[in-house]
């Protein structure tokens, strides 16, 4: 009898093949030889897309009494784009926190709270090939300059 895995010779009446470990079925023919297999098909993989690097604030300022904030990025390779969090808080509670996002290194970010002190933070991303975003590791936390 010949093992149909691979196509080892054993003993008539066995159960399994010795020197595979596959189970055999009894079959018509003694002396039947091994089934063809077929190739698998190769399926090719997405690239794979590295997480970007660290993108930081260069500087981060709000006119004291005005309503909006500008912030500037330092420009991160293969970064798409860039994700601005800002906050009344150092630890960026939810209740406290804006987040904006966008492709370009000079940010405006608005609707601000008049004579507040924030705080800003910001990550780069990368898109994969679904179009879903890749983030980066966050910067330091950054205190936003009140200017006069």
């Amino acid at each position: 009898m010949i093992c149909p895995k691979c196509g080892s010779e054993i003993k008539d009446g066995a159960k399994f093949c010795k020197y595979c470990g596959a189970a055999i079925v009894a079959t018509g023919s003694a002396n039947q030889k091994p089934a063809e297999t077929t190739k698998p098909t190769v399926t090719t993989k997405a690239p794979v897309v590295k997480k970007p690097g660290v993108a930081t604030v260069k500087k981060a300022t709000k006119k004291k009494k005005a309503t909006t904030a500008n912030v500037t990025v330092s420009k991160v390779k293969k970064a798409v784009g860039y994700q601005i969090k800002i906050s009344t808080s150092k630890k960026f509670t939810k209740k406290t926190t804006k987040t904006v996002e966008s492709k370009k290194t000079k940010i405006t970010v608005k609707k601000l709270k008049k004579n507040k002190q924030y705080y800003a933070k910001v990550r780069a991303y990368v898109l994969k090939s679904n179009k879903t975003k890749l983030y980066g590791n966050w910067s330091k936390v950054v205190k936003v300059k009140n200017t006069k």
